[in-house]
């Protein structure tokens, strides 16, 4: 992200960004990354504090700042995927993406994919009241270079998202740094949205977690 410090990243894959809904979101977190504090322990901060709770990460021994960038942060949960994400109820909201970095960058061609479930759903996608082609949106350029109060910088654009067809949505976001069009490396964050007037399937979180599988 050069937030590395913060969502790391291998020096080959892409640079990585947030994108998070502003309406209400629980951040589902993997706890070998962080965990979550209360009232009563000596790492609270009420700055950073949520419904009592703060989530710390756990392997850069500091508040999970580019976590709290989403204002609609409500509260946190472990992950039942295992994978960070921020989740939020509802087909349509603000997604925002933002290049949040420790240091100014410009970040060229961002991909944001969508990706149904159930895997074989007929998914549409609408950003900004326009039907998208396929399941992939392309924003140009990002520069990252305005300062914010706790020392890193923050710039952003902000897509209004609809879709139909599927359960769940997953949305992932990244920067095409070699221009193959695919994510080379791990991924930092996603955003998964559920539309609840969907009838639920029986052991929905264990099934949603076929999206991941790569055999």
């Amino acid at each position: 992200m050069a937030i590395l410090a913060l969502l790391p990243v291998s020096s080959s894959a892409e640079p990585c960004l947030l994108a998070y809904p502003l309406d209400f979101v629980v951040f589902h977190y993997d706890p070998a990354e962080y965990s979550v504090v209360g009232v009563q322990h000596p790492l609270y901060d009420p700055r950073f504090g949520v419904a009592g709770e703060m989530l710390w990460n756990s392997r850069e021994q500091r508040v999970a700042f580019a976590i709290y960038q989403a204002p609609g942060l409500s509260g946190f949960e472990p992950s039942p995927t295992g994978k960070n994400q921020f989740y939020t109820a509802g087909n349509t909201t603000t997604i925002r993406i933002d290049g949040f970095s420790d240091v100014p960058r410009q970040l060229n061609d961002i991909y944001v994919e969508f990706s149904p479930y159930p895997l074989n759903s007929t998914l549409d996608i609408f950003i900004n009241d326009e039907r998208i082609d396929g399941l992939r949106h392309v924003i140009p350029r990002l520069v990252v270079s305005t300062p914010t109060d706790d020392g890193f910088y923050s710039d952003s654009v902000d897509l209004d998202v609809r879709w139909v067809g599927s359960q769940f949505v997953r949305i992932t976001v990244f920067a095409d740094k070699n221009g193959n069009r695919v994510l080379d490396g791990d991924l930092c964050l996603e955003v998964v949205m559920e539309d609840l007037t969907v009838p639920t399937e029986n052991k929905t979180w264990g099934s949603i977690k076929s999206m991941y599988r790569t055999d």
